[in-house]
């Protein structure tokens, strides 16, 4: 296992258009097992190959499972829905998903849990991916493992639907929401040279401190009221791509 070194914000290269993917070597293979575990290593939701400085066309991602242990009881899983795309910082996860393992304001039953999140190695690889339709829009945190430690409230599609092709060239489409659905948008973005600060609402870009722990300072805006209720999240480090957390 080879951890790769993510370029800062700061580098030129992540400001240029990545080219496609004509063809699947084994090369190519080591470099994205590589970039999937440098992500995890990071606490990411997903990462772009030009974050590691090779102009090629995908990226990696996976919305890392929430388990919940109960201290006299059976331990539980669920997918994470702590977020709805960024990370974000979509690009950080585990250890900065803002729901935290200890809470004051929990209650009797909130106290005999342990909140952990996981990767299953259960990741997908986006090669060549373009979005082809869009919906609803949702403005939240968001962050960049490219830009570690700093947030910024980015409006993203609230769902998309992913053209793109997986590890062995086959093109598949996929429609994703929330967390993983601004985890795309992020890394697509990266693909074409675009950072999250781009896109950030205007004030909005902060340091994040440990007394916030990377939690959103005002709840997440959905478009409609319909949107509201699914777009409440946690913000996690996209490079995802802690929303996620977009690298």
């Amino acid at each position: 296992m080879d951890i790769l070194e993510i370029l800062p914000d700061s580098d030129p290269i992540l400001r240029k258009t990545s080219r496609r993917v004509t063809h699947v070597d084994e090369n190519l293979k080591k470099l994205i097992t590589d970039m999937y575990d440098t992500m995890v290593i990071k606490n990411g939701i997903g990462l772009s190959a030009i974050q590691v400085g090779v102009l090629k066309r995908f990226f990696v991602y996976e919305i890392p499972v929430l388990v919940v242990d109960e201290i006299e009881g059976k331990p539980g899983e669920k997918p994470c829905e702590t977020s709805q795309a960024d990370e974000a910082n979509h690009e950080t996860a585990p250890d900065k998903f803002s729901e935290a393992t200890e809470n004051p304001g929990k209650d009797e039953s909130e106290a005999d849990q342990e909140i952990s999140y996981v990767y299953t190695g259960d990741y997908l690889v986006c090669i060549n991916p373009r979005i082809i339709s869009k919906e609803g829009s949702v403005i939240d945190d968001e962050g960049c493992l490219s830009k570690e430690g700093w947030h910024a409230k980015v409006e993203r599609a609230l769902n998309v639907t992913l053209q793109a092709y997986d590890i062995e060239m086959k093109k598949f489409v996929k429609t994703v929401s929330g967390l993983e659905a601004r985890c795309v948008q992020h890394e697509i973005d990266h693909l074409d040279g675009i950072l999250f600060t781009d896109r950030a609402e205007e004030g909005t870009l902060r340091e994040v401190t440990d007394t916030e722990n990377g939690e959103s300072e005002e709840p997440p805006t959905a478009s409609n009221d319909n949107e509201s209720e699914i777009a409440q999240e946690h913000v996690i480090t996209i490079d995802g791509d802690r929303t996620v957390g977009h690298d």
